[in-house]
This record gives structure tokens, sequence and C-alpha cells, in this order.
């Protein structure tokens, strides 16, 4: 077994595969009535997965600092490395990711809206009473440190699928692997591994095909056999009808990092714009979180796909009352109102009917 600590989840999928697959054909049984041609076909077959599998294990051992990779987080990290902490430098010169000027998007604060979300009735048992009630428990029972932060995040995520469209279901994933996704501005740099959460929100039919594929690696090689015909001239598409409505992307961080909570927007957004690269998307959101704030993030590709602009919120957090024992109904509502519809609308440019102020690219 080759060892692959460290390494980039496509490959090492693939290997596992392809070691499944040739251990099958060494222990399978040869029809006595195969001819001379047949086994020695298979045998050649044999010989060339082990051929493939050793170049790949020579690949995988290869220390992962030769190529400029930048690999995303698999857990999260109590000291994060150099590379975990995507700084602006690296999204500047390497992606062509710059912040879109004019301040950060600003939060509209509409207390009936706010009011309203908290009132629409769930459809299972995550109703804003409810997750009102969680949330005071987790402040009262849970410490906040590294790791709990999933607690609270998991929560709002819950309150967030019992509030979208009728006709529609979200479906939660953790820890979602993404393939290489190669960025060419000026170098080549190569964005892969995986982010904490992935939100999809698609009709049912759509639902239970991404239950069956959580990865999407069916929709994602479509998406890139549509763009291959499409440079061929032919326009017809067959991806609409099977992506999901929405694609919405969480990296969390510890608790207990609170105050350093900023220092990982640049990975956040790397993580972004590696999603919009490989679903073809123009616009996707995404949020950054600890649970207690959360920065709303949306990233817009270039028309070429190479590079692109961000815009970010400033924290929106969970408050207390006055007594530091409850959650206040207002901010955890708020929170999950706006976590729900940025789901619904990952694909889209904030508009007037968004929770934040629609602004300018171009500033």
């Amino acid at each position: 077994m080759v060892k692959k600590s460290g390494l980039n989840d496509e490959l090492t999928v693939a290997y596992d595969a392809l070691t499944a697959l040739r251990d099958t054909l060494n222990f399978e049984e040869v029809d006595e009535g195969a001819s001379v041609s047949e086994a020695g076909d298979e045998e050649r077959v044999v010989r060339s997965l082990e051929t493939l599998l050793l170049c790949i294990s020579k690949k995988l051992a290869q220390p992962q600092s030769e190529a400029p990779l930048v690999s995303l987080p698999s857990h999260l990290p109590a000291q994060p490395s150099n590379f975990l902490v995507a700084d602006p430098d690296l999204l500047r010169k390497s992606l062509h990711l710059a912040e879109c000027g004019g301040g950060m998007l600003a939060a509209k604060d509409d207390k009936p809206r706010v009011q309203a979300s908290g009132a629409v009735q769930p459809r299972h048992i995550w109703s804003s009473k409810n997750l009102h009630s969680h949330l005071t428990w987790l402040e009262q029972s849970v410490p906040q440190v590294e790791g709990s932060a999933r607690s609270w995040i998991d929560a709002f995520f819950f309150r967030a699928s019992a509030m979208v469209s009728e006709g529609e279901r979200m479906i939660l994933n953790i820890e979602h692997p993404i393939p290489h996704t190669t960025c060419r501005p000026t170098a080549m740099t190569i964005l892969a591994g995986q982010v904490d959460y992935s939100a999809f929100v698609a009709n049912d039919h759509i639902a239970r095909s991404i239950m069956d594929d959580a990865r999407m690696m069916s929709v994602c090689e479509l998406i890139k056999g549509e763009h291959a015909a499409a440079a061929q001239g032919i326009r017809e598409s067959t991806t609409g009808r099977l992506l999901p409505s929405g694609f919405f992307v969480v990296e969390a961080k510890p608790t207990d990092a609170r105050p350093r909570l900023m220092d990982h927007i640049s990975q956040a957004v790397s993580e972004l714009y590696a999603c919009a690269a490989l679903l073809h998307q123009k616009f996707l959101r995404g949020a950054l979180t600890n649970g207690h704030d959360w920065v709303f993030i949306i990233v817009r590709l270039n028309e070429d796909a190479r590079g692109g602009r961000f815009k970010r919120s400033g924290p929106l957090t969970l408050r207390l009352d006055k007594e530091g024992r409850a959650v206040t109904k207002y901010s955890a509502d708020r929170i999950a109102a706006i976590l729900s519809y940025w789901i619904e609308h990952s694909f889209e440019d904030v508009g007037a009917d968004d929770w934040f102020e629609p602004f300018s690219w171009e500033t």
C-alpha cells in the first residue's frame, strides 16, 4: 500500500480504484473455454495496470512542493500551515483575484423581514423556536474549543434547510472533496482538496441523484463534455437540467479562533474560486464562520474564467442576552435567513431582493 498522507484526493481515489480492478482480475477464475488469445489479453491488461499503478505511486511519493499546489484544508487546524492561510498576495498574483472596492457588503437591517423569516413554518423539527432553544443549550453546555464550532454551524444549516422553497430540498455535504482545478492567469496554479461544508439546493429528482453521487463527479464530467462541445459549436445544454440551483460553500474555523477569523478570508475565497471554476459558474457564494461570527462572500469570475473579483461582508454575530446565557432570537433568525437565501441564490449576483445592498463590481 502506497503512503497517501497529505496527498491529493483525486490521485488517491484513482490509485485505490485501479488497485481493486487489478486484484479482481488477478483473482478471477479463468474460463475453461477461454482461448489463449483471450487469456493473453487479460494478462496484458493486468501488466498495463501494474505499470499505471507504479507511475501513480511515484507521483504520490513526490513532495507536494514540487508543483505550485494550492491545497484546501482537510480538517479544522489548530495552527494553520502557510498554505491553509492563503494571503492576499496569493490571490492577486497566482489567481488574479482582487477584492472589489467600495467597502464591504452592506447588510440590510430589515427587522420585519427577519421576523417574517422566523415565522416560516418548517417541514421538519427545525423551527425558529427550536433553533433558538438548541443554540441556547449549546451556549450553556458545550465549551467553545477547537472542533466545537461545527455544533453551531450544523444547527444553522438544519434551520436553513427547513426554509428552502417548496418543491426543493437541501443536501448538506460535510468535508466535500474538490477535484483538481487548474487556473492559468499567467502561471499554472492548481486548486485542490476539500471544503468543510457544501450545501446543494435542488428539486427532488436532482437531490436524489446528488445523494447517490455526493461528490458530483458525474455532473463535473458532463460539464467538461458540454464545454468541449460548445468549443466545437455545439450549443445544446444538458447540464442545466442536472445542476442544482444552489451550491454553497462554507469554510469552518475553530470557535476559539474568533479574533483571527478574518485572517482566513483568502483561504475561503480560493475555495469559492475553485468551485466556481469547476462548475463553470460566473458567480458563487459562500461563507467563512466559526459558528458565532459569519462572513458572507461572493465571487465573480472574469468572462474568460481567469481570475475575478470578490466581495465580503463584515462579521454577522450570534449575540447573547444581557445575562450572557441565551442567544438573542433576532440574531439567530437573521443569520439563518441570510444563509437560507444565499444557499438558494448561490449562482446569482447580489440583487435588490438580497439581504445585502446591491453594489457595482467595477468599483
